[in-house]
């Protein structure tokens, strides 16, 4: 054996780092095994040139009440965050105000009076459908329901890709909308923010954690789960065997068949391993060399949808003085993500479209990403894979194996289904070791 801990991470990604921190300053010895050369997963940053790059679109919902700063606060750090302006849509040339809050609704210009009436009648359905009983329903269902007109459907698409990261109605799920404008509701004023200074200082502070109480292994690709008499005992990484007392899983379930043989794990979660899907899209993060616009808030786009920001309106550190850096984002249907020929004609189209909204843009640039990313988050919020059909944070066959990320029954959409998982996990984790 080459050692070990009470605890060991699978993955150093959002749910991991957040889960084995929170393990570490508990007073848990805790490794953290990440087979790339970097921690932070789909949210790590890279530093360019002065410009300071997260992996695509990365607000924090609910500002100072949400779960990245509850993770934050739990790690004894003092989280504070930045408010972007109001978000806009960019259609047929112009820029209209995009509603942020539930009374901005009655009062959009994306509307028109007829269709806010029909508003009315939707929000009377979901109010009074109880999707735990009744079943999921999607919210092309609730459109059809209502006969919605064609703006109010649009506009709804819009919601739902910015509440649930899923532009398509015919998969979005109610029951996650219906849960994300309850919380909307208790947080109507600062419903997004961004964590001053950039990411870098979230990842710095879970560092800190972990290694103040054990140690974060980089490149060192966990190759399977070790199980005996029932517990999983600890991992195998590039040959060597290191022991655990409990193990939290925090890779996507997509992979973890490739580390956990099936036969510990249940039929239900076996399928759920093979069928999850995850939310596609491309990403353009662009580096500016003068200013094009004064826009700080959230910018979409109905058709396609897109959303996109000019992070550095939000917190000017993210790029040099004088400069800007923005990033944008296109969803992509799953099916589509092994067609080589359509991502770069969908990569090519939302050049075009950032032209578009922001003239001049190119002009400026000094340099370009441009990413294709397979999984922006690990489990798409559709009808079928709502939160309580994702993966449980404990099996229910071996009671020290844990499952943390955004794949999991976390509550949220995307990052703050991870950040919740670990908060949760880290409580069950404590909970088991003190048996």
């Amino acid at each position: 054996m080459a050692g070990g801990a009470e605890v060991i991470v699978i993955g150093a990604g959002l749910g991991g780092m957040s889960a084995g921190a929170l393990l570490a300053r508990s007073g848990r010895e805790t490794i953290v095994f990440e087979r790339a050369s970097f921690i932070g997963g789909r949210s790590h940053v890279v530093v360019k040139d002065g410009f300071t790059l997260d992996y695509g679109i990365h607000m924090s919902r609910f500002h100072k009440r949400g779960k990245l700063a509850e993770v934050m606060r739990a790690a004894g750090g003092r989280p504070s965050f930045l408010s972007p302006g109001p978000p806009e849509v960019f259609k047929d040339g112009a820029f209209f105000p995009f509603p942020s809050a539930p009374a901005e609704l009655i009062k959009t210009e994306l509307l028109s009076p007829l269709s806010k009436l029909s508003l009315l009648k939707l929000l009377a359905w979901t109010a009074f459908n109880n999707p735990d009983r009744a079943g999921d329903a999607s919210l092309a269902d609730a459109l059809s329901s209502i006969d919605a007109p064609d703006d109010l459907s649009e506009l709804c698409a819009l919601l739902a890709s910015t509440a649930l990261a899923n532009p398509y109605p015919e998969l979005a799920s109610m029951k996650e909308l219906k849960k994300f404008l309850e919380q909307l509701l208790k947080n109507p004023f600062e419903p997004v923010g961004y964590i001053k200074g950039g990411w870098n200082g979230f990842f710095d502070l879970m560092k800190k954690n972990i290694e103040g109480n054990g140690k974060i292994l980089t490149r060192r690709k966990v190759d399977r789960v070790l199980f005996s008499k029932g517990r999983a005992t600890g991992v195998e990484s590039d040959g060597e065997k290191f022991e655990c007392d409990a193990l939290v899983c925090a890779v996507p379930f997509q992979d973890a068949l490739k580390i956990i043989d099936a036969k510990h794990m249940s039929p239900p979660l076996v399928e759920y391993a093979k069928r999850v899907e995850p939310t596609c899209g491309v990403v353009v993060d662009f580096a500016l060399g003068r200013s094009v616009s004064d826009k700080s808030g959230l910018i979409l786009t109905p058709d396609p949808v897109t959303m996109g920001c000019l992070i550095s309106n939000v917190d000017p550190s993210l790029a040099p003085a004088g400069k800007q850096l923005g990033t944008w984002l296109q969803f992509i249907p799953a099916s589509r993500a092994g067609d080589k020929e359509f991502v770069k004609k969908t990569q090519r189209e939302l050049l075009d479209l950032i032209s578009r909204a922001l003239p001049g843009v190119w002009d400026a640039c000094e340099w370009k990403r441009e990413l294709f990313t397979p999984v922006v988050d690990g489990a798409m919020l559709k009808v079928g894979q709502t939160w309580n059909e994702r993966a449980p944070l404990v099996s229910p066959e071996v009671p020290n194996l844990f499952f943390a990320g955004d794949t999991t029954c976390g509550v949220g959409a995307g990052g703050d289904i991870a950040l919740d998982s670990a908060l949760r996990v880290s409580k069950l984790v404590r909970k088991y070791l003190r048996k």
